[in-house]
């Protein structure tokens, strides 16, 4: 569907694996994850009785978003919203398709028309200038701008029918995945007895329900930054949200490169142009779909528009960073946001002042696929950082939530089994095959800058029904001058490259 690369944006914070059971009849944490749901990953967080509430709400969730794939994805060519873009003709509908289609009109209308459901050729002509390198011009993006002016389809909703109004095709996956996770939300829910608390993450946009925890009624969530978009970066900040949504959308990970130029890959339908103004909006609202709009069309809209848009609307605030790093939000945005997340932002600024100004240390690594035709099983993986003493000072990153796969991470293991809150920190979900970047700034696990000096980087690997290997390593001297490692390859991982330097 849309921005499946969203998932570095929005970042669900909560505990991913108990590190110890809870006491008495207490309900339990379980995290489940899937790959290629609609395009992107699926994470659910179910906090439930037992094994079996849990599993059955995640069955819940799967068949509701299985079912609406089959009316709302623009990738299937038997998809319903497939159909009717291959038709002229009034089509019968399904409700969904013809309440997603209602839904576009509207945001259309409120958004001033920043916000469209009609830009599928322009989405395929600016895919066509990145392949061939070479921008499309001002003349074809107007002209194909036009087309998408006005409504989109003619709704009967008394014969159940939609017809198309103009050549365009349709693409609605600007709202689509948040109307999903609405209605796979809605299915969990409606088990009996319903769990005591769910969180749904598609893609990077997310919604929240019920309790976080036995004694938390807030999730916590982190806003990735757009200025650091390495894979364990510090986030933006971070909030609490109870009952909410959250969905970023922005061009700092996904773009058009084009003559080495990037352009967002958000287009502003009324130019066709891309919508480079803005890096980054985030918008919490009360259901996904409001939220899934809203922060593609804050990318479109110049800031004070958008301000004046979420004005009249109760419930949402948004965070909106412009190309120059400005930041504008709503006037209720500091209220979501947590103390200890401003706090640890400070210190990531600060951190590494032992070192050069601006020095830090890039660890470019990627996980190789072993995939025969059979279901990969993704890795465990930890990276950390030892002193010239031999003493590990800082974990990087750690691939991989439940507790008793972590554990098989033997050699880093040892050290860290006794910080479950540093666990907590840095854990993430498991990564499949492909290029990563990991950034250490200096820092120990508390936070506290490091002096300049020799330093080795490691890492540790394990895969269910495959290797575990756990003799990787690389020194590089963090003095003065910029320096260079490698640790070379295996099955597994191709050769890490480590570069110190600003």
């Amino acid at each position: 569907m849309k921005r499946a690369t969203l998932c570095v944006a929005v970042v669900a914070l909560s505990l991913a694996f108990p590190l110890a059971a809870p006491a008495g009849d207490l309900p339990r944490e379980f995290v489940l994850h899937h790959d290629n749901v609609i395009g992107t990953s699926l994470d659910l967080t179910v906090l439930a009785a037992d094994d079996k509430q849990a599993a059955d709400c995640e069955k819940r969730v799967l068949d509701e978003i299985e079912r609406l794939r089959k009316i709302l994805s623009t990738w299937d060519a038997a998809s319903e919203i497939s159909r009717l873009n291959a038709t002229a003709e009034p089509m019968a509908c399904s409700d969904e398709l013809l309440d997603v289609l209602e839904a576009g009109e509207r945001w259309r209308t409120r958004s001033g028309g920043a916000f469209s459901i009609q830009l599928g050729d322009l989405i395929a002509r600016w895919k066509q200038a990145q392949k061939e390198n070479k921008p499309p011009s001002a003349e074809e993006l107007a002209a194909l701008a036009d087309q998408v002016q006005g409504p989109a389809c003619r709704i009967d909703r008394k014969a159940r029918t939609a017809t198309r109004v103009t050549k365009a095709r349709l693409n609605i996956d600007g709202l689509a995945k948040g109307y999903i996770i609405d209605k796979a939300m809605a299915a969990a829910r409606a088990a009996q007895p319903a769990p005591g608390g769910i969180m749904i993450n598609l893609g990077g946009d997310i919604l929240v329900w019920g309790r976080s925890s036995p004694t938390s009624l807030l999730w916590p969530i982190a806003v990735a930054d757009p200025s650091h978009s390495e894979d364990n970066a510090p986030p933006l900040t971070e909030l609490r949200l109870g009952g909410r949504a959250i969905a970023t959308s922005g061009d700092y990970a996904r773009f058009y490169n084009i003559e080495g130029k990037r352009h967002s890959h958000i287009l502003d339908p009324l130019t066709g142009e891309s919508a480079d103004r803005i890096i980054s909006a985030s918008v919490v609202a009360p259901d996904a779909m409001t939220a899934d709009v809203l922060a593609t069309a804050l990318c479109v809209l110049e800031p004070d528009e958008s301000l004046k848009l979420l004005r009249a609307m109760p419930g949402v605030e948004a965070l909106i960073i412009a190309a120059d790093n400005k930041q504008f939000h709503t006037p209720g945005w500091e209220a979501l946001e947590t103390p200890e997340a401003r706090k640890s932002h400070q210190a990531a600024e600060s951190a590494g002042g032992n070192w050069p100004a601006g020095f830090k240390v890039d660890i470019a690594l990627t996980l190789v696929s072993l995939n025969s035709g059979r279901r990969e099983h993704r890795p465990y993986l930890a990276v950390w950082i030892e002193d010239d003493r031999g003493k590990p000072v800082r974990t990087i990153a750690l691939w991989g939530r439940e507790a008793k796969y972590l554990r098989d991470l033997s050699t880093w293991y040892r050290y860290a089994r006794n910080d479950p809150d540093m666990i907590r920190r840095v854990s993430r979900a498991s990564r499949s095959a492909g290029n990563y970047t990991l950034v250490w700034d200096g820092a120990d696990d508390a936070g506290k800058p490091l002096p300049r000096g020799q330093y080795t980087v490691r890492m540790e690997i394990n895969r269910e029904k495959g290797r575990h290997i756990s003799n990787m390593s690389a020194a590089i001297n963090c003095a003065d001058k910029p320096a260079a490692a490698t640790i070379p390859g295996n099955s597994d991982v191709a050769n890490v490259k480590i570069q110190y330097g600003p």
